[in-house]
């Protein structure tokens, strides 16, 4: 039989016992944690209600056990509560939010419960992140004013077995790719090769001359190449001659020697200011180009890109990682997005030469393409597990779905159109 507030129940125990029923399931949705208001009743219409202690309700229906202390136990078991004849409104009070009533007929359920606190914690980890990169963004502004650009590897060059693995590791996986995307019908052997942005030594440009390139050519900003140890080398080549007998390794220290003393070599290291590849290595002079996390520190994406289509042949493949992540030590592990955080007028109060542009795939894809590439593919190297969440607290700019946030590096390969 149906409750209705109009037709009166003759048995009081029959007439409570929906009230008891949607008391059991109210009791059964408080979470384990998180400060408790008083539950508010409420009746409908000019229904009567009786009041009951709370201690006789919870005998009846025990509640869950909740995480309370004593003293809160022994005050709720003493209060009063009416029961109305119809479903209970709730209120929760939780880390300081307003309470918040359900609609009459909603569904009462633990899930409400949890995805209000989930709404509460992503609130407080984003106010916490933001912060916290404030803070980051400025310690490494003050770090590039008074140390300048000392290592692009997520190590130092001192750790010298490590940065020769790196070096290996990083040509390795770009001829895996290059592979994958010309479907292995691309040779290194006789290719004039561009590295943008060579790093802290020469260990890629001497690997892949000992992979066949007939020519090295590296352009940088910053001159790193002067604090690389001989030590470094000569452990490189020990490797080199390890890892292949027949491996000419006096030719490739020949090369090392010409181009340290400023002498032309097939180890051309180029340093420019002004970043100007074009006068640099002239007009469609490159086959090959690589890029290793490099792309994601050029202030203008589309004049760097309109000057690599000039030095580059019709043909050219590009192979270039691109490190989207927030670049600050420990904050990009906890929190890999946080530089796109922060409106433009935030995040260019600490802008300083190579800080992380902010450029988000597309914007990569609508460059190549305006400058005249194609087959450009873009493929995630690292990204989110939660895709849900990656724009929870992103600034309006990154809000939409098209940035593709979850993707924190990407491998970009393009062709110049013939």
């Amino acid at each position: 039989m149906a409750l209705s507030r109009r037709q009166p129940l003759d048995d009081e125990s029959e007439r409570l016992q929906p009230v008891f029923h949607a008391m059991e399931k109210y009791l059964a949705s408080f979470p384990r944690y998180g400060k408790l208001s008083s539950t508010v009743w409420k009746t409908r219409g000019n229904a009567s209600a009786r009041a009951i202690p709370y201690s006789d309700l919870r005998a009846r229906n025990p509640a869950p056990k909740c995480e309370m202390k004593k003293e809160q136990n022994k005050a709720l078991l003493g209060t009063t509560h009416k029961l109305p004849l119809c479903t209970p409104i709730r209120t929760v009070h939780t880390y300081g939010v307003q309470p918040v009533g359900r609609p009459q007929n909603a569904d009462v359920s633990p899930s409400g419960t949890m995805t209000l606190q989930r709404t509460i914690d992503m609130h407080l980890k984003n106010t916490f992140f933001y912060t916290a990169g404030i803070g980051f963004l400025a310690l490494a502004k003050a770090k590039n004013v008074l140390q300048g650009y000392s290592s692009p590897k997520p190590f130092d060059i001192s750790e010298t077995e490590r940065c020769i693995e790196y070096d290996i590791h990083v040509v390795e996986q770009w001829i895996d790719h290059l592979k994958k995307y010309t479907n292995n019908t691309y040779s290194l052997a006789g290719k004039n090769v561009l590295e943008l942005g060579p790093g802290s030594d020469l260990g890629i440009g001497i690997y892949l001359l000992a992979k066949g390139c007939s020519q090295y050519n590296a352009c940088d900003v910053n001159d790193l190449m002067k604090f690389t140890p001989d030590s470094f080398y000569e452990q490189l080549f020990l490797k080199l001659k390890d890892t292949d007998v027949k491996m000419d390794v006096d030719y490739l220290k020949k090369q090392l020697s010409k181009a340290k003393n400023g002498v032309f070599s097939q180890l051309n290291y180029v340093v420019r200011d002004d970043f100007d590849i074009v006068s640099a290595f002239g007009e469609s002079t490159v086959d090959l180009v690589f890029s290793q996390a490099a792309f994601e520190h050029f202030d203008d994406i589309k004049t760097t890109v309109s000057l690599l289509s000039k030095v580059c042949k019709p043909g050219t493949i590009l192979i270039a990682e691109i490190d989207l992540k927030t670049h600050s030590r420990w904050i990009r592990d906890k929190d890999p997005n946080n530089i796109y955080r922060y409106p433009q007028w935030v995040y260019n109060a600490f802008r300083f030469r190579g800080i992380p542009n902010r450029v988000r795939p597309f914007q990569y894809k609508e460059a190549f393409e305006t400058s005249g590439w194609t087959d450009i593919r873009i493929e995630p190297l690292r990204q989110l597990n939660n895709h849900s969440n990656c724009y929870s607290g992103m600034s309006k700019r990154y809000s939409d779905k098209k940035n593709q946030m979850e993707y924190l590096s990407i491998m970009l390969c393009a062709r110049k159109t013939e």
